[in-house]
């Protein structure tokens, strides 16, 4: 609801108290022009067991992600898919420094982006624990740990097993 001429995404959190929990939902195919992202969240947000897969989301703004965080609230992703995304920044993005985004055990693999995250060093981002489409983590991530796959059999890169499904 805004007299604005863009869309807050296909998902948009407007309330700032509480927490959005998605789980086991797909968006796919979504083509979303001049918008902050896929997914707008002024609140918490959680993602678990989800896919965001083959979406496209474009707004020329430096700021601006798949997942766009307004606010210093957090976004938790978990066992969840993230590929084949197109946005000309960022995968995750906020406008805000006391944001934070913690991801674990989520496959993100073959997404174009300009950068991965916005600020992926200001201490906003938890990353560890997530396959990342190849046996390395790409470059510009730091992660301690992240998941690896032999024959089909995922595992931390220290070797220890894991027990988690990783989607996909």
């Amino acid at each position: 609801s805004s007299n604005t001429d863009y869309r807050f995404g296909a998902i948009y959190s407007e309330k700032t108290a509480g927490t959005v929990i998605l789980d086991n939902v797909t968006i796919s195919k979504c083509n979303l022009g001049n918008s902050n992202g896929l997914i707008t969240a002024k609140g918490n947000m959680e993602i678990r067991y989800s896919k965001l897969i083959n979406n496209y989301v474009y707004r020329d703004l430096a700021i601006a992600g798949l997942i766009f965080v307004s606010g210093g609230k957090s976004v938790t992703i978990e066992s969840s898919m993230i590929k084949n995304n197109t946005n000309p920044n960022n995968i995750l993005s906020a406008n805000s420094a006391s944001a934070s985004f913690d991801l674990h055990y989520t496959k993100i693999q073959d997404n174009s982006f300009q950068s991965a995250f916005a600020n992926p060093n200001n201490d906003i981002y938890t990353l560890d624990a997530n396959y990342w489409g190849s046996n390395s983590l790409p470059e510009g991530i730091t992660a301690s740990t992240w998941i690896v796959e032999d024959n089909g059999v995922y595992q931390l890169n220290n070797g220890e097993a894991i027990d988690v499904i990783i989607p996909g």
